[in-house]
């Protein structure tokens, strides 16, 4: 894969920002804006090294224990629990 578009949520903007150039803002949003960035990211070495260490980080990662461990835990907060239990 040579490059990827998302929407740009908090999680993972925050994940991609040492590896992408910086994001365009909504209001600038246009077609040839996304490409000159898209062109910048397939040819620029900084960045494919960056995507590389961040890719390699990722496919560490256990998300599904990392969600079941943060949803635990969240649940195990007592004001957590009075909003199912009143």
């Amino acid at each position: 894969m040579a490059a990827i578009v998302h929407h740009g949520r908090a999680g993972t903007t925050a994940a991609t920002l040492d590896a992408s150039p910086k994001p365009i803002h909504r209001e600038k949003l246009i077609a040839s804006n996304m490409a000159a960035d898209i062109q910048k990211a397939l040819q620029d070495d900084a960045i494919q090294r960056q995507a590389r260490i961040l890719g390699e980080k990722i496919r560490t990662e256990d998300g599904v224990e990392q969600a079941v461990e943060l949803i635990e835990n969240y649940l195990k907060d007592p004001e957590v629990l009075m909003q199912f239990n009143p």
